[in-house]
């Protein structure tokens, strides 16, 4: 790479990680990576580089053999050196590589989207804040399915959250304070988000102030929550691996939650719970919306939420081989990696998942199938599990955790068809697969009711109980899909539909599902739900315990430092 006048040059070829990382610490915003020569290997870095390195530079869309550095779909670094050039001003020559805006990571930056007001194309608008004026933002989002793009959006703080893992192996999404906003200028209308509270519009996430404390960190699973059991006690989990806990009603999903408070081996000031209404919509929301571009989310990523949950017959299987035979195909609904239950139960204990699926010939007598080189065509699958005797029916089951750990960038899917699970900032199937169980929102006669004091939340009548209050408006008292959503400034974690008359393709692009009397909340939709489902799918419409084998829940929890 030709060096500019303007530029100061930082040689960043060094032996080892720890060196690496502390040149990269000193680095300014507005740092330009570029290759030098491979004479130096960087073979003993470790994936931290790689992360450091991914942390500051925009990786190109068509990276070619002299790109800065290639990331290949196991993780690993190419082993090249390079040299690291810093100025303000886009260098030029045919050598050079790459360039981030300093401005990307300065806290006064308010990032946003826009729409004109009424529109009903739910596509918006990227925009930026800076020093007071709004400017086009010129960046894209490109769907990530199953290769290891990092997007744009990842070198900013803001839109990359890292990932933890607590004292039981429990894994989530971290996300530091940072404020949002909801602004109409003239005809339009706009998502805002900003590390510092530059107006008084912005909100802090009601999720950092839960429980009267002043959280340092909102932690959300990045796995659909599971239980396990620990000297007779259940926990609530976000692990990989799982089936989804469903069958299980709010009380008790916040109930096995809050079992880790006081758990043993706990050596943090952490508090933890389910999804709240704040985690959905001040923090999740704004932030998909602007990466996506756009309130219909399924237009990037579909999700689990066209998997056939018909309970077919098995025509005959095996138990020594852990095989099922179909006499019609099912091949396209059971895929390598879904979950189906045996004999159609709603019990976990009777839930396999697909390791193989094909075709076989032969013939089959009393449920045992034979095999032949002529004769009829079979469909088979095979299960990581024992079978049951009298099987008799399968039935899909929603995916278990961990479908999207082979995409190494923070949002992705292996399989962008309606059935393959899909990530958003680490976060797996924040909608489809199953609906999410909301802690803190109940419904009575279409007004929401929001619970203030989380220590004081009970399953009841919101009016029975003080520590609820009321939103100021009142919610749609028929189903449909979403036209327009209600806003009270007073509680802004609160937005449920108040006008249908939608598609699936216009406004905001979700269902919406009410009834009247006492509601529980849940968000999302599930497996099943097909264009109906994504991050504005909301169902009001279920009494108060209810539980479903299509309705989940995810772990949460708060975090205090130095407090």
């Amino acid at each position: 790479m030709a060096q500019e006048n303007n530029y100061s040059k930082v040689d960043l070829r060094v032996g080892t990680e720890a060196q690496f990382n502390a040149k990269v610490d000193t680095l300014p915003a507005g740092t330009l990576f570029g290759v030098t020569d491979a004479t130096v290997s960087k073979a003993d870095l470790s994936t931290d580089l790689k992360n450091e390195i991914n942390g500051k530079i925009n990786k190109p869309a068509n990276p070619t053999e002299d790109s800065i550095v290639s990331i290949s779909s196991t993780g690993a670094v190419s082993a090249k050196s390079f040299e690291v050039y810093v100025g303000q001003d886009l260098p030029t020559g045919n050598n050079v590589r790459i360039w981030i805006d300093p401005t990307e990571n300065d806290p006064t930056v308010e990032y946003g989207i826009k729409w004109t007001v009424g529109a009903s194309s739910p596509i918006g608008t990227r925009v930026k804040r800076i020093n007071g004026e709004i400017s086009t933002w010129d960046i894209t989002y490109t769907p990530n399915v199953g290769s290891v793009n990092y997007n744009a959006f990842d070198h900013i703080d803001l839109f990359n959250p890292p990932v933890i893992t607590d004292d039981f192996g429990n894994k989530f999404t971290r996300f530091s304070k940072f404020y949002w906003a909801k602004e109409t200028i003239g005809n339009e209308e706009y998502i805002w988000v900003c590390k510092v509270k530059l107006r008084n519009i912005y909100h802090l996430p009601r999720a950092f102030q839960d429980y009267g404390t002043n959280w340092t960190y909102v932690d959300i699973g990045c796995y659909e929550a599971s239980n396990e059991t620990v000297g007779g006690t259940t926990y609530l989990c976000s692990k990989s691996g799982k089936y989804p806990q469903t069958t299980t009603t709010r009380t008790n999903f916040y109930n096995y939650a809050k079992n880790n408070n006081t758990r043993s081996g706990l050596t943090e000031n952490a508090k933890y719970l389910i999804t709240t209404m704040s985690e959905w919509n001040e923090i999740i929301m704004p932030l998909m919306m602007i990466v996506y571009g756009t309130r219909n989310t399924q237009n990037i990523y579909n999700g689990v939420i066209s998997l056939d949950t018909t309970s077919y017959s098995v025509a005959a299987y095996d138990k020594t081989t852990k095989t099922i035979y179909f006499a019609t195909d099912k091949r396209s609904s059971y895929k390598v990696g879904n979950c189906f239950a045996l004999n159609s139960s709603s019990s976990l204990s009777q839930y396999r998942t697909i390791t193989e699926n094909g075709t076989v010939v032969g013939s089959i007598s009393n449920n045992v199938f034979t095999p032949s080189t002529s004769g009829t065509t079979y469909y088979y699958i095979k299960t990581d599990g024992d079978l049951i005797d009298n099987l008799t029916t399968v039935q899909i089951r929603p995916n278990p955790t961990g479908f999207t750990d082979s995409i190494k960038s923070e949002s992705g899917t292996s399989t962008n068809d309606d059935k393959g699970s899909f990530k958003f900032m680490n976060i797996e199937n924040i909608y489809g697969n199953t609906w999410t169980n909301i802690l803190d929102c109940t419904v009575k006669d279409y007004k929401s009711y929001v619970c203030m004091d989380l220590n004081n939340w009970s399953d009841v009548d919101p009016t029975t109980n003080s520590s609820f209050e009321a939103v100021s408006y009142t919610n749609a008292s028929s189903g449909g899909y979403a036209k327009t959503m209600g806003w009270d400034s007073n509680h802004p974690d609160v937005q449920i539909t108040t006008e249908i008359g939608g598609s699936s393709a216009t406004y905001y692009s979700d269902y919406y599902y009410q009834n009247s009397g006492v509601r529980t909340t849940f968000a999302g939709g599930a497996l099943h739900d097909g264009s109906n489902a994504g991050l504005f799918c909301w169902s009001l419409g279920v009494g108060l315990g209810s539980a479903y084998w299509y309705v989940g829940g995810r772990l949460s929890r708060r975090i205090l430092v130095g407090g």
